[in-house]
């Protein structure tokens, strides 16, 4: 009986945090974003990181931001898959960071109707190196057409954003997404 109790909790539990969980699978799309704003990071590592050196608060447009690529993941602080993967979604920041990449693509990430406090927590347990930023409203979440966690989506921010790649779901090796990635980026840069 305990048995199935625990089963149906994290059965809602994945649910209600609308946890995609499967393979991941690189979908090429090429689909115009609204040019949205999130609030300018405390922390002067990131924003250098993203090259918001000359942006006033409180926040930036995602434009601003100083690459060619924007690579974005989108998670919750609830979803088992995005804490299960936290690790991974590291190792994919340092293995661009350690390519010829760097300068093309900045990589942050997106809470998924958690709040700043979540975002800090998150960010924390995890020792995330990327900048994280709240979307407690779920309005930058729909605008990128975001409906689980985690998702993957690369923008293209030449002129006015556009939406490139998406995948969903985790990813198990990351050495083997950022081949896929720069693959699927290659002769666009």
């Amino acid at each position: 009986m305990m048995a199935k109790v625990k089963l149906v909790l994290v059965a809602a539990m994945v649910m209600l945090c609308g946890c995609a969980g499967s393979v991941y699978r690189i979908q090429s799309e090429n689909l115009p974003v609204d040019d949205f704003s999130l609030s300018l990071p405390y922390d002067k590592g990131d924003i250098d990181y993203l090259r918001l050196n000359d942006v006033e608060p409180p926040s930036f447009k995602i434009s601003q931001i100083g690459a060619r690529f924007i690579l974005i993941d989108v998670y919750t602080m609830y979803c088992p898959h995005c804490q299960s993967s936290a690790g991974r979604v590291n190792e994919l920041y340092r293995l661009i960071q350690g390519s010829d990449l760097a300068d093309k693509i900045k990589m942050i990430g997106i809470g998924y109707g958690d709040s700043h406090q979540e975002v800090k927590i998150y960010r924390e347990k995890f020792s995330v190196p990327f900048p994280l930023f709240s979307d407690l409203s779920e309005e930058i979440t729909e605008k990128l057409g975001v409906v689980s966690t985690p998702t993957f989506i690369i923008l293209d921010n030449r002129a006015s954003p556009r939406i490139l790649l998406r995948s969903k779901g985790e990813f198990f090796r990351a050495e083997e997404f950022f081949r896929a990635i720069r693959a699927k980026l290659e002769g666009l840069s």
